[in-house]
């Protein structure tokens, strides 16, 4: 049977032809994706950077804050809008950068729960639907 075992061969070659793309393709998305990844991550610590150097010599940041630990927190605060520590003054130096050097803040979205348990900071007991409104400021 030498046409069936050349069909075979066939058969397999072209599986292997098609699984080789595959990858290859596949290779190429992950490239991609790194490289914007790359990209992205440069220009905005770039961008935080050039905001926390302006801020320091606008006298934004304060003297006691100045040091690795507290501008990593608040270079944290301009990329996220997050504080990462309970210092509330952090995260107020943070938010004046991104509004007075950034000059992109956006105001927080507010949630609002109407259902039966609007007061309540538990999910329901059966926890199916939770009403809520979203106010988003324009």
């Amino acid at each position: 049977m030498p046409i069936c075992n050349n069909v075979y061969g066939l058969l397999a070659l072209a599986t292997n032809a098609i699984n080789w793309g595959l990858e290859q393709v596949q290779i190429w998305n992950a490239y991609e994706d790194q490289t914007k990844v790359a990209e992205h991550k440069s220009i905005l610590f770039k961008q935080v950077t050039q905001d926390l150097n302006a801020a320091v010599s606008q006298g934004l940041i304060p003297a006691k804050y100045q040091n690795a630990n507290d501008l990593a927190n608040i270079a944290s605060v301009v990329l996220s809008g997050t504080n990462p520590t309970q210092n509330k003054e952090i995260y107020t130096i943070g938010i004046d950068i991104v509004k007075q050097i950034s000059k992109n803040y956006r105001q927080p979205v507010q949630v609002i729960n109407t259902g039966e348990n609007s007061g309540s900071t538990t999910a329901p007991a059966d926890a199916t639907q939770v009403n809520q409104t979203i106010i988003i400021p324009k």
